[in-house]
């Protein structure tokens, strides 16, 4: 099995890139409700106490399974077609008066929950889902691995900006099998086969997530239910683009444990996920509840029974958009969620579109520079290395990065 860097890399060749110029402003008036002037606030409910009473009902494929095959047939995971890559252009110019980049802005990172029938508290129904992923395309959004925010190599076409999907708890709505044709497919009102759907709708999308799992919660949130088909799950992420995240081995309230046990419930969700997709680096981990062990530094880095965790981000549970990499109080240790319900989504998104605190990231079409706005230099969070060079537009400032 290739380390994840290789897998990503391999995936990242399927995204087609369009460059166009930006007409976001009359789309985004035309679709989303207007921000009123209400303050915004980070503070949320806690998340739910426990995942042993959570309901799921899945919607049954269209499609009527075969009869199980013998075990010299057992059915294999289709891909996803895979379009033909395309060279990218070695030199883009950019009109800043068009593009208005703005690489300290702020980044969506979507919390999921459920994915089933109706909405809720903790759940999104499929249509709805469906529904985000059209409203964050028409919006130019497109998605990115977590791991390349983590990087600061955010790589989407100029003038467009960066989204990242997350899913935690990893419950059968966000990834169920069903065996169509002798093979297995993932079910088209599951959060996979949703995104895969669209994906093949709409290739410049990307079809980017990450995924928070726990090996060992009360079925059938132990990594998606199915488990004879755990491994062929995980394999099928990582072929295809997404991430597989550490939500600790049953979604244990780390406040309310000892150290030891902290770094059990990291690192045994670990070993069972290198077990089962050997060679892959797990190092992003959600906070169960949200909720910080008494020693914060056990979620980063620990080590149980000879097996190490070093976690590169550490996500929490709501309640806003992420900073910027490059802008001042980033913290990969401590990323903030936009959770995804009704209220949530339409406060933030008109927020990222009106509100100066949290104006959303936009691209200037290079992963190795970053361009924003000259009155906004107060915010660069300055790197080593990292150099400024000469704007083609005297209202942006641009730094090289690498």
């Amino acid at each position: 099995m290739l380390a994840r860097r290789s897998l990503l890399r391999r995936g990242a060749a399927r995204v087609v890139f369009v460059v166009i110029s930006l007409a976001l402003t009359a789309c985004q008036s035309a679709s989303l409700p207007s921000f009123t002037a209400a303050p915004i606030t980070p503070s949320m409910k806690s998340e739910q106490q426990s995942l042993k009473t959570a309901s799921l009902t899945i919607v049954p494929s269209p499609v009527a399974p075969s009869p199980t095959p013998a075990p010299s047939t057992t059915p294999t995971v289709a891909p996803t077609p895979v379009p033909s890559p395309t060279t990218k252009p070695t030199a883009i110019v950019v009109d800043f008066s068009k593009v208005h980049p703005n690489e300290l802005g702020v980044i969506p990172i979507m919390e999921y929950h459920l994915i089933g029938d109706a909405d809720a508290r903790w759940s999104r129904s499929w249509q709805h889902f469906r529904g985000d992923l059209e409203r964050l395309y028409q919006a130019g959004y497109r998605t990115v691995p977590l791991q390349d925010v983590i990087d600061d190599r955010i790589d989407v076409p100029a003038g467009y900006s960066p989204v990242v999907l997350t899913f935690d708890d990893s419950s059968p709505g966000q990834f169920t099998l069903v065996e169509q044709n002798g093979k297995l497919v993932p079910d088209p009102h599951c959060a996979v086969g949703i995104l895969d759907a669209f994906y093949r709708e709409h290739r410049d999308f990307g079809e980017h997530a990450t995924f928070f799992v726990l090996p060992a919660a009360d079925p059938p949130h132990n990594l998606f239910g199915q488990d004879q088909y755990q491994k062929q799950k995980l394999d099928y992420l990582v072929a295809h683009g997404m991430e597989i995240g550490n939500h600790t081995y049953w979604h244990q309230n780390l406040s309310e444990v000892g150290d030891a046990e902290v770094k059990r419930q990291i690192g045994q969700a670990v070993q069972v996920i290198d077990t089962l997709v050997p060679g892959y680096d797990v190092d992003l981990f959600a906070l169960p509840q949200g909720a910080w062990p008494k020693d914060k530094e056990l979620a980063i880095d620990g080590t149980w029974k000879g097996i190490s965790y070093d976690n590169r981000a550490v996500l929490l549970v709501g309640a806003e958009p992420a900073p910027s990499p490059d802008r001042v109080g980033y913290d990969a240790h401590a990323l903030p969620r936009i959770q995804a319900i009704p209220e949530q989504l339409n406060l933030w998104f008109n927020a990222m579109d009106h509100n100066p605190n949290y104006l959303r990231y936009v691209s200037d079409g290079n992963p190795n520079t970053i361009a924003f706005p000259a009155s906004l230099a107060t915010r660069l969070r300055a790197k080593p290395g990292e150099k400024k060079l000469a704007s083609p537009d005297p209202s942006y400032d641009v730094v090289q990065l690498r």
